[in-house]
């Protein structure tokens, strides 16, 4: 009696984590060469970046955020995030990221889900720096103005993680404002869901100002006026 109540408490556990895990993210190892090999973990995505960790053949980490050769990650272990090869990532199941056919309903790209946000500060000509770490303790990736714009994947306490102008890490939620300002690029459909599928709310004639707060593949969540909904990305401009 005394084992099936800790295979149900384990179990419930389990389904906790992953429905706080983010929505693109995925459980993955290390996969090199060599049984002993070893891999950096850079701060952007391409060897010239310096690195922001080191990770060894079947180490386990999450995925965060898939792109086409280089991906995001998170270093289980010790919580450090950056970026490796896609050729180095082993998993049990296809990419999140993995592109879909851009007409249908919750079709995606290899950009995937995150929502967007933008660095705020007391004063106009200051800077927030961006970290390998949720906590001030953690080395600076890089140091961020005022206005810049950010998509976030996920959060850790008062810490959001994001990746910005090709480098991942966190910064801390005090100085991140959500939502992206923007304007329609022709006549657009406002949708009820991310795809044709969904339902027409109303007609955004171009040029029309819109607050963009989330992305999935190749719709983005915005609002416009009194309305919420969904934008085909290629008419919104930031």
């Amino acid at each position: 009696m005394k084992r099936k109540r800790i295979a149900v408490l384990a179990l419930v556990l389990a389904l906790l984590f992953a429905m706080l895990m983010p929505s693109s993210a995925l459980a993955a190892t290390v996969k090199t060469k060599y049984r002993d090999g070893s891999l950096v973990v850079r701060s952007g995505p391409g060897t010239s970046y310096a690195p922001a960790s080191w990770v060894k053949n079947g180490q386990s980490i999450t995925v965060l955020e898939w792109g086409t050769t280089w991906s995001v990650i998170r270093v289980d272990s010790t919580g450090k995030v950056g970026y490796i090869k896609n050729a180095y990532i082993s998993s049990g199941s296809s990419s999140s990221g993995s592109s879909g056919s851009s007409g249908s309903s919750g079709s995606t790209s290899s950009t995937g889900n995150y929502s967007l946000g933008a660095v705020t500060t007391r004063y106009a000509n200051s800077t927030v720096n961006l970290r390998r770490g949720a906590g001030t303790n953690y080395g600076i990736v890089t140091s961020l103005k005022r206005g810049t714009k950010l998509n976030i994947t996920g959060s850790q306490g008062n810490w959001y993680l994001v990746s910005v102008g090709g480098k991942a890490g966190y910064i801390s939620k005090n100085y991140v404002h959500t939502g992206v300002g923007g304007r329609t690029t022709g006549n657009v459909n406002l949708r009820r869901g991310a795809g044709t599928g969904y339902g027409v709310i109303t007609v955004l004639a171009n040029g029309t100002a819109v607050t963009a707060m989330e992305v999935h593949g190749n719709w983005v969540k915005v609002s416009a006026g009194q309305n919420t909904g969904w934008l085909y990305s290629r008419y919104i401009s930031y």
